[in-house]
């Protein structure tokens, strides 16, 4: 409320105060005082000069203070202001100007020519505490306490100092917004301290000036800075920002360096330098001595990343060395660090050019610390992102705005965009709640198209009338300094007096050292021009503020109506800011790519079942009910049908393709069996020609053969040695410094012999280190269920296109998380009603027979007490097996990691073994000692110790797998006789039955093996087929178990995809999808002899209603959480052992056809019915000599070794 005159000289005292009790200007300077109060002043009058300051080294400043709230601070005033502090008399070494307000061009120019320090309230201000302030009182002046380490930040510093204990260099890797500058400054201090010589080195000015200001404020130790440029130039292209004008005015030559920069004992002393000056620190240290660095920060050090000739290093470069910097410390600090491919590393070694990689510890040391975005956002530091592509046509835009663009106001292309963003911001976005952008910038790719996207937006609101009342300015680098400082003041203050949504419109002002917390949207109207340009882009909308939930990153795509979108797909511009996008968010964010992946599931194609998905062929837990997508794919209203649909099921496929597909896991696998193959015969020759690694792998095959079966052929074992060599760097990768393989004794016996063809794997498989290297990104900081995602999908992709025989033998590995919870949690439920005890007590020792990849374990832990679940995992009250190596490994990490997650401890899970069940079972029934001489002694004492575990629990899914082409073909051509003498004399003997082949499936042998090991009372859960319920070759075994069990419960999930019309309608969505055929049955038996005695057990049968999809039954049993909520139905069978479909006892009475005919027999069971018969005698023996010349022709391959497993024959 002052008048101009008055308000002049009030902030001329909040000047002089700030400058006082500023951190930095109250070090600086000895004495301020207001030009009425200077004692040299004499007579003269007020010229120009408003205070004056003197300096620790006794120069004195001058210092202009300019304070307008309209108008801008001219030309004619600055230098009126420089020519009377600058005249005759010499008297002032320094010159200052403290403004409020905006600055013309021309005195900028007049301002940077002059080297004058220039302080701008509006930046400079942060270190005020404004809410304690009043302009009524100028002199009172409270500075904010200052910030302090956050618990990541303090971890930081820490492991930077761990790590330049070990080492001269290194990397902070840090997501944008999670203060790496604040950090630096920390590391700094506790590293070099008082006395010490920092160089922090930037890529531009605007970077100096925000590291200068925020060092300066932010130290706790005084600090003696010096801002060094080459160029006045430096780090500025045709639509960057003007160089800054800073408040210590950078220096250009060695020589002034050198002179003005006093190195102080009791002050931190700081260079900032832009890389691009990195010559003059050159000259400076080598013709004018100045001193070595203590530490060398290299900011954005992806910028030093490339090739270059080594006969002329550029200047990014030359950080790396003491020949050009000399420097004690290195650190290099990044979000997004540059790592070339293989392509690029050959091509730049044939050309002999020097390759600077961040993946290269020679030049970059370490990784010391990493924060990833994942992590940040998990803790509450960063604001999670949406991305929301909204897709217009042509067609629409031309038709809706036909007069507007009759006008030749914008391209129809700028038009549709302007369109698509408004509906954007209007926050109507399906599938999403109401979106409410209220700061928002667009990236365009020029200066002149974003002057006319600001000009056309509010028409092209006022013609589609919509709702939103939008403000919008542009902005641009070759503005003033000041006035680009206005607007984006402007912008932080948000919408006001009635506004919707405020928005800037630049090329690239926002990319780089400007940070505006609130910002909620950011809108690309164009392809970037790097990937790192995109990165920091989004880092603007991450940073954390009130009432903001999210920060959008908007893509509106301009489509054609009638062309194919597979062709726009390939050639519209837009399409590839969308891929650019989701490049630039895997390099971010290491969850993007199990995020879209996940999503892509959750978009299943026409005809599947819901919105469940899966991966491969194996099932995976889709989305949770509500849960906002990461990727909104949408349209315009009015958009054609069939171009939306066809839009919305491209997109997605094509990103994951775009971010999950070659480097990572099913190209990368193509080029891993190829060194399989190589491996192979690799490991042939040597036990050729070398009879030490003859004499070892003659040992480890005996082992194997002890410890799993006695089936196992040398090739088996040269695959699963292969299987150990390949597979190893995946999981050090994955766990990093705790790696569970180095004490697991079944790792450690195949690493003695694998340890033979480690030097020659190194070589053959360093095209790998990279793969292996983002395995390990991307696993970082991911949560146990998304490790089990992540290894799930590692076996999938990788595994199966690797090694496809294994793989094939695995089959289903991975059962439905809602089946596995629903068993444990319906276990517990049954030994508190039945025993009145628990899982979590001590008196439950649980088995997993068939572990697989150890699903249930991992759950079951997840299901325990804390408490509990350290003391079960501890003392072998849970164990498990598995027959297959990948599995095991894969298995281990799923418990390992999830006992880590949950309890904090890195411990070893003993009580997993590498075994055949079955194997184990016969062996130890026949009283059979094993001698292990390659396997450590505790390892055999384990097997031992499993066989005499009083088991009270049994819980798996058992191998009735995946990849089996009939339910005989897995594990029937092992003998188990003890096993199959027990089936015989339960299930078989009481089996009317002729063909009986069924009742030696595997899963019928684990039932069996289930119901001995049980001992005298106990449950065993089960996911089976779901045969067993109703089939005639079953009536035995359902009688077997009505004798043998107290309760008989069975939940029929159906799902059985063999039968047809409408009974297959009526079964519903198969369980595990693509997986099996076959329906799914949950089994429960619980088991007490002391109270059974003679009566048969009680049974319980359930089954899901009739068509039911696939994620409705999971749906279903997720809300019944266990058996006890079940509405069961109680049965009695009949005489026959029918459980269900029972038939009327008149029919026994019917006279049997065997009565009648003297010949009875089976006829051909060979399943193969086709090949034999035939309605033409023709086509008959067509067949015929087709079938024996097919046998012929397989037998010979058999008798060449050609093969060497059991192939299926065709029906052709």
């Amino acid at each position: 409320h002052l008048d101009p005159v008055n308000a002049g000289r009030v902030f001329e005292r909040f000047v002089k105060r700030y400058l006082e009790v500023h951190p930095f200007w109250r070090d600086k300077f000895e004495k301020v005082w207001l030009w009425s109060e200077y004692p040299e002043r004499g007579h003269r009058r007020d010229t120009g000069i408003d205070l004056v300051a003197v300096d620790q080294q006794g120069k004195k400043w001058a210092i202009q203070v300019k304070f307008y709230t309209t108008g801008k601070i001219g030309h004619r005033e600055i230098s009126t202001f420089i020519a009377t502090a600058t005249g005759n008399r010499r008297e002032f070494q320094k010159l200052m100007l403290f403004h409020f307000g905006e600055l013309t061009q021309e005195a900028e120019k007049t301002l940077f020519e002059h080297n004058v320090a220039v302080v701008d309230i509006l930046k400079d201000g942060e270190p005020i505490d404004w809410s304690k302030f009043s302009w009524e009182l100028p002199n009172k002046l409270s500075i904010k306490p200052q910030k302090e380490l956050r618990p990541y930040q303090r971890k930081a510093v820490e492991r930077v100092k761990e790590g330049f204990q070990k080492g001269e260099r290194g990397k902070l890797i840090m997501a944008p917004g999670t203060g790496k500058t604040f950090v630096a400054l920390k590391i700094a201090e506790e590293i070099v301290g008082t006395g010490g010589v920092v160089l922090f080195l930037v890529p531009s000015i605007a970077l100096a000036d925000q590291t200068l200001r925020s060092w300066v404020v932010d130290s706790s130790i005084p600090i003696n800075p010096i801002v060094v440029t080459s160029d006045r130039t430096i780090g500025k292209g045709e639509d960057e920002t003007n160089t800054p004008l800073l408040s210590i005015p950078p220096t250009t030559d060695p020589e002034e360096l050198k002179r003005e920069f006093t190195i102080k004992p009791d002050h931190l002393n700081v260079v900032i330098s832009t890389y691009q000056s990195i010559e003059v620190l050159e000259r400076a240290q080598k013709e004018f001595n100045f001193p070595q660095f203590d530490l060398i920060i290299s900011d954005e050090a992806h910028y030093t990343t490339g090739v270059s000739d080594p006969k002329k290093i550029t200047t990014f470069k030359k950080v790396h060395s003491n020949r050009y910097v000399e420097g004690k410390r290195r650190l290099y600090m990044t979000a997004t660090p540059k790592i070339f491919n293989l392509v690029t590393k050959r091509k730049a070694k044939e050309e002999e050019l020097v390759i600077y990689d961040m993946g290269d510890t020679s030049i970059y040391g370490p990784t010391f610390f990493e924060y990833t975005f994942y992590k940040a956002v998990q803790e509450g530091f960063l604001t999670d992102y949406r991305v929301i592509v909204f897709t217009i046509s042509e067609k629409e835009v031309q038709e809706k705005l036909f007069d507007y663009l009759q006008a030749g106001n914008a391209t129809l292309e700028e038009t549709a965009k302007i369109f698509g963003t408004l509906k954007v911001l209007e926050g109507k976005i399906p599938n999403y709640e109401k979106v409410n952008i209220k700061r928002g910038v667009i990236f365009v790719s020029k200066i002149s198209r974003s002057k006319r996207v600001e000009r056309e937006f509010p028409k092209v609101a006022k013609e589609i009338d919509s709702s939103l009342n939008l403000a919008i300015k542009h902005i641009d680098g070759s503005m003033p300094a000041s006035h680009r400082q206005t607007i984006l003041e402007w912008l932080r203050e948000g919408p006001q007096n009635g506004e919707s949504v405020r928005v800037l419109t630049n090329a690239k002002v926002l990319t780089e050292g400007i940070d505006v917390p609130s910002l909620d949207s950011v809108v690309f109207f164009d392809p970037r021009k790097s990937t790192v340009d995109i990165v920091q882009a989004m880092g603007r909308i991450m940073r954390k503020a009130p009432n903001k939930r999210y920060g959008y990153l908007v893509i509106p795509v301009v489509v054609e109506s009638d062309k194919p979108i597979e062709e726009q797909l390939a050639s519209n511009r837009d399409f590839q800011t969308i891929w650019q996008l989701a490049t630039a968010l895997r390099t971010l964010d290491e969850s993007f790519t199990a995020r879209i992946r996940r999503l892509s599931f959750k978009k299943v194609k026409e005809g599947e079942e819901g919105k469940g998905g899966k991966i491969g062929a194996l099932p995976f837990e889709a989305m949770e009910e509500g849960e906002e997508e990461i990727f909104s794919i949408t349209t315009s209203e009015e958009i054609d049908p069939e171009l939306k649909e066809a839009i919305k099921k491209s997109i997605i496929p094509k990103i994951v393709e775009k971010v999950g597909g070659r480097k990572y896991l099913e190209s990368w696998a193509k080029d891993v069996a190829k060194k399989v193959t190589r491996l192979r015969h690799h490991i042939d020759t040597a036990l050729t020609y070398s009879p030490q690694i003859r004499q070892d792998f003659e040992e480890f095959l005996t082992a194997l053969r002890e410890v799993i079966n006695p089936s196992i052929t040398p090739e088996e074992a040269k695959s699963l040695l292969i299987q150990h060599l390949i597979t190893k760097p995946i999981f050090e990768a994955l766990f990093g410094e705790y790696n569970f393989l180095r004490q697991n004794p079944v790792a450690q016996t195949i690493e003695q012999v694998a340890s033979h063809f480690t030097q020659f794997l190194k070589v053959e498989t360093e095209d790998l280190e990279e793969f292996y290297r983002e395995v390990q990104i991307r696993a970082q900081g991911i949560d146990e269920r998304e490790r089990q995602e992540f290894l799930r999908e590692l076996y999938d992709s990788f595994f199966k296109t690797a090694f496809p025989d294994i793989a094939e033998k695995l089959g289903i590995v991975y059962t439905p998380i809602q089946l596995v919870d629903f068993l444990i949690s319906s276990v517990e439920e049954i030994l508190k009603g039945e025993f009145q005890t628990s899982l979590n007590n001590p008196d439950t020792t649980i088995l997993e027979p068939f572990a697989g990849t150890a699903t249930f374990v991992a759950r079951l832990l997840q299901f325990l007490e804390l408490e509990s679940l350290k003391r079960k995992y501890s003392n072998g009250e849970i164990w498990a097996n598995e027959l297959l190596l990948l599995a095991y490994y894969i298995g281990l990490a799923n418990v390992q990691s999830v006992y880590f997650e949950k309890s904090g401890e890195q411990k070893p899970f003993k009580f997993f073994l590498l075994t055949d069940t079955f194997q184990l079972y016969e062996k130890s029934k026949r009283g059979i000692q094993r001698k292990l001489e390659i396997f450590p002694p505790e390892y055999t004492q384990l097997m031992e110790r499993e066989t005499r575990e009083p088991i009270n629990v049994i819980i798996s899914n058992p191998p009735w797998r995946a990849g089996q082409r009939d339910m005989t073909d897995l594990n029937m051509s092992e003998k188990y006789p003890l096993l199959d003498k027990r089936i015989k004399e339960t299930y078989v003997d009481k089996s009317t039955s002729k063909n009986k082949n069924a009742l030696y499936d595997s899963y019928v042998r684990a039932i069996r093996f289930a119901s001995d090991r049980i001992g005298e009372k106990g449950v065993i859960a089960f996911v089976l087929n779901n045969g067993f319920i109703d089939a005639n070759s079953f009536d035995g075994f359902r009688k077997s178990l009505v004798e043998e069990f107290k309760k008989i419960y069975v939940f029929n999930l159906r799902g059985n995809a063999r039968t047809r019309g409408e009974e297959w309608q009526k079964e519903g969505g198969k369980i595990f999808g693509q997986g099996s055929r076959a329906g799914v049955a949950l089994l429960f038996l619980v088991k007490d002899k002391k109270e059974k005695k003679d009566a048969p057990a009680k049974l319980y049968y359930y089954q899901v209603p009739d068509a039911l999809k696939r994620e409705e039954k999971l749906k279903r049993l997720e809300e019944l959480g266990n058996i006890s909520k079940v509405p069961w139905e109680e049965i009695t069978p009949d005489s026959d052992g029918n459980w269900i479909n029972q038939g009327l006892e008149e029919f026994k009475n019917f006279t049997p056809l065997e009565e009648i005919f003297e010949v009875v027999s089976l006829g051909i069971t060979t399943g193969r019915d086709y090949w034999v018969y035939d309605f033409s005698k023709q086509k008959l023996e067509e067949k015929v000599k087709r079938m024996v010349e097919s046998y012929n022709d397989q037998l010979e391959k058999v008798k060449k070794g050609e093969i060497t497993k059991k192939e299926e024959l065709t029906r052709d």
